[in-house]
């Protein structure tokens, strides 16, 4: 029996699905608007998180499933799944489901530069359809719903199985002796990640809840949540765990700092980063270019990629990360127990 419109939005809404991307917004309160096309977010906007990635590669039939859910939720005519080209091994399962159903007419791929922060919803929409969103807009001002792949992947599982969301994929990884991605209940603490992915390789580490950029951090017993992509072990001395742990008037002030480096880099007439003034359209031309493509964004990013590159100190060599291997590490203030409940999904994957 085929399912009408608001019968999948109340499965969606019983399963409890919400933005799996970090923002944790009901998703069937967004699927209730009409809009033109519906945008699959694969593009980990965060460095080293791998969840998005592998869950296209590993379940592409899965985000297909949902995608076209959402679709016609929203009475979209168009899907697209935006996802970095250096994704070789989720690029090609796409491919193929799509092939597979019959999908070509109604979804494409659209391969992203490696950039920070391809992820973000501005930025996103922008690469995808060309269109600006307005300033404290939403991808609704332009006709669009972005989803995140892993919140696909729920939706397919609430509406096709009515299973509600008790399970995330979260990657974890930094100083620990076997990163990987695991699926976890949610409500897992943390302390059982570490000790799943072998223990902490330095003494008294923080836990870095999400990525390097805008993660936060946690203690060993804080858990799971339906929003949780990614758990990092940063020693103390990581550039990123002594930002998060100075006060807050040093932390304004780095903010400021990085602000002007931005409006000198809005200088650099190669590089626009601003429609040119009198502009009509987002279609207008400056320098050669679109301006959107070039956006405030890639500012920032030409700022802080060069700071997560000196700061992170974490290296992917051959699937670990570098440091000798220990028995059982400490994180944050207790230490890490030697067993966990969590289930490998992918390990070593990088």
């Amino acid at each position: 029996m085929s399912l009408g419109v608001q019968d999948m939005l109340d499965l969606i809404r019983n399963a409890g699905v919400v933005g799996a991307g970090g923002a944790g917004f009901p998703t069937h309160v967004k699927y209730q608007a009409k809009v033109e096309q519906v945008i699959a977010n694969g593009a980990e906007c965060e460095p080293l998180i791998r969840v998005d990635q592998q869950v296209m590669a590993k379940y592409p039939e899965k985000v297909l499933r949902g995608l076209v859910i959402a679709m016609e939720c929203t009475g979209a005519a168009r899907g697209v799944v935006a996802l970095k080209a250096k994704y070789h091994e989720a690029i090609d399962a796409l491919n193929e489901q799509i092939r597979l159903q019959r999908l070509q007419d109604r979804i494409t791929l659209f391969l992203l530069d490696n950039f920070y922060p391809a992820g973000d919803e501005f930025v996103l929409v922008r690469e995808v359809t060309g269109a600006a969103i307005p300033e404290f807009g939403l991808p609704l001002d332009v006709g669009v719903v972005v989803s995140n792949v892993s919140t696909l992947m729920d939706v397919a599982d609430a509406v096709d199985h009515r299973q509600p969301v008790v399970e995330r994929f979260v990657t974890v990884t930094g100083q620990l002796a076997r990163p990987g991605t695991f699926r976890v209940a949610v409500g897992t603490p943390f302390s059982a990640l570490v000790a799943a992915a072998g223990g902490a390789l330095v003494d008294d580490g923080y836990l870095v809840s999400g990525g390097p950029m805008m993660g936060k951090l946690v203690e060993q017993d804080d858990v799971v949540t339906k929003t949780t992509s990614a758990l990092l072990v940063l020693e103390e001395n990581s550039p990123v765990v002594r930002r998060r742990l100075a006060s807050m008037e040093r932390q304004v002030a780095l903010t400021r700092s990085a602000c002007l480096k931005c409006d000198v880099y809005r200088g650099v007439p190669s590089q626009p980063v601003g429609p040119p003034p009198g502009a009509r359209s987002h279609d207008e031309e400056f320098g050669g270019r679109r301006w959107g493509r070039h956006s405030g964004f890639r500012g920032i990013v030409s700022v802080f990629r060069v700071w997560t590159l000196r700061c992170l100190w974490l290296r992917h060599e051959s699937g670990s990360m570098q440091g000798q291997r220990g028995d059982e590490g400490q994180v944050g203030r207790g230490r890490c127990p030697s067993t966990s409940a969590a289930r490998v999904v992918s390990q070593g994957f990088w």
